[in-house]
């Protein structure tokens, strides 16, 4: 739900945190500052402009200064490496905060420049969706943490509390005290600010197009790559192309051998096993144990020293086992009639896709359409602890024909009943059945490239006036 402070630190790491280019205009030089210059920066207060956009105030000193404290102690934690150890380091992630900061004002102010502040009907009306779907999760994230603390105490004032909650949250985002109604005015003038720097990419970039030539020379590129790695992997073949059929990204032009695709119901149990279960089955493994090391001793003497003993072990072990057996029963009791109604359905002529939408908990099923439609894959020759399939379910798939359905079977997760919908065809995918996923990758890569300079072109602008020195005294000295 942290959701402008997760934006921000995903970007340091998905940039490698040092891989950002500077905010700082072409041209500016980066003295070393005199003592006198120093001691005057840091006499600086909290409202002293860092970045100004068009005249306007974008980023205060207590703004930067607070966001990059934040953010430098929380890269330490997570990864044992102080921002400040190095120059380099330390002015790299200093340009990351404030091109973090101020990247959306800047694109915002050339939205407005080049007309973009007028809004449609249509406009507002997405606008205004994209503010509410903002503020709602705002809500029901704190409103869900004041009603618990008030669950606890009565004296606790569940709208009062979540109006304490947002103001807190104001100053781990702003780096400024506001109240909720002025962080809630901040968040709508930051969304709105968004959206019109999504209007002008939208523009901007409508004329941007991708050659076939340029298509054909990722598919023959990436042909051989693929083949190669998926020759060598063949379980990788199936994170790549169900990542792809998810989430979309590079497509997977290569298919390797053996791999086909199943549906899967699956009936787990509900509540929890009674707690006798697993004190009895430890009690099982010791007993087995000293049924281990009396038998070996009997052996190595040639003697029947612990016969009585071995004989009431056996006694012991087969009374435990068939109480554990009773209680295993019927904790998977109702799990059982459910996957032996869902058989019965089956057996009946409903389709397969139904009955599983109908009884699954097989979640990969329920929250993906993609795979309601087309199966899962799966690869018998992989291991099951990389193929995300037990090893229940790979032998159970092996005894089926393409078009079939498996009897009931079980393994940790609960009940099964496993369809065969049909293999994968091996060999490269023609290029007209991928190209277009060809196309959404090169032309998200160009636009990108596009947008990028020209949103360096605008940060370089004369309506971009960046206090150099405030910017760099960032983790360099207290100021209080």
């Amino acid at each position: 739900m942290k959701k402008y402070l997760s934006l921000l630190l995903a970007a340091i790491m998905m940039l490698g945190l040092f891989a950002g280019c500077s905010l700082t205009n072409e041209g500016t030089e980066d003295p070393e500052a005199s003592p006198e210059a120093t001691q005057a920066v840091v006499a600086a207060e909290d409202s002293e402009p860092v970045v100004t956009v068009g005249g306007e105030v974008v980023l205060t000193w207590g703004q930067y200064q607070s966001v990059f404290n934040t953010n430098a102690d929380y890269y330490y934690q997570s990864t044992g490496s102080d921002v400040t150890s190095t120059e380099e380091m330390l002015t790299q992630f200093q340009d990351l905060i404030v091109n973090y900061l101020t990247e959306s004002s800047i694109i915002s102010y050339q939205a407005k420049q080049q007309g973009f502040a007028e809004l449609t009907a249509e406009q507002q009306a997405e606008l205004q969706a994209k503010i509410d779907t903002e503020l709602q999760s705002i809500d029901e994230y704190y409103r869900s943490i004041a009603q618990e603390e008030a669950a606890a105490d009565s004296t606790v004032d569940v709208e009062a509390r979540i109006k304490e909650l947002v103001a807190e949250e104001a100053v781990y985002y702003t780096g400024e005290t506001m109240d909720y109604d002025a962080y809630i005015e901040w968040l709508k003038n930051r969304i709105t600010s968004e959206y019109l720097g999504e209007l002008l990419k939208e523009k901007a970039l409508s004329t941007v197009t991708v050659d076939d030539a340029a298509i054909s020379d990722w598919y023959t590129t990436n042909s051989s790559t693929q083949q190669t790695t998926y020759t060598d992997d063949p379980a990788s073949y199936k994170d790549a192309q169900e990542s792809y059929e998810l989430f979309g990204g590079e497509p997977v032009v290569y298919v390797p051998i053996n791999y086909s695709r199943v549906m899967d119901i699956l009936v787990a149990p509900t509540g929890t096993m009674n707690e006798e279960y697993d004190t009895k089955i430890a009690q099982m493994d010791d007993l087995q144990a000293e049924y281990g090391t009396l038998s070996f001793e009997d052996a190595l003497s040639g003697k029947n020293t612990n016969a009585a003993r071995l004989s009431e072990i056996l006694a012991e072990y087969g009374t435990l086992k068939a109480e554990t057996d009773a209680m295993y029963d019927a904790y998977m009791a109702e799990a059982k009639a459910t996957i032996e109604a869902a058989y019965a359905e089956l057996e009946g002529g409903a389709s397969f896709a139904d009955v599983m939408m109908k009884y699954t908990a097989n979640v990969d099923f329920t929250d993906n359409e993609i795979f309601q439609q087309k199966g899962m894959l799966i690869n018998p020759l992989e291991n099951s602890s990389t193929s995300g399939w037990s090893s229940e379910v790979i032998s159970a798939f092996m005894g089926l024909t393409a078009g079939t359905y498996s009897a009931v079977f079980s393994d940790d997760d609960g009940y099964h009943i496993l369809y065969y919908v049909g293999d994968e065809t091996p060999g490269l995918r023609p290029m007209e059945e991928v190209s277009e996923g060809i196309k959404t990758v090169l032309l998200g890569e160009k636009k990108d490239t596009e947008w990028d300079t020209l949103v360096e072109a605008w940060k370089a602008d004369s309506s971009v006036v960046i206090n150099e020195e405030l910017v760099r005294l960032a983790g360099t000295v207290a100021v209080g």
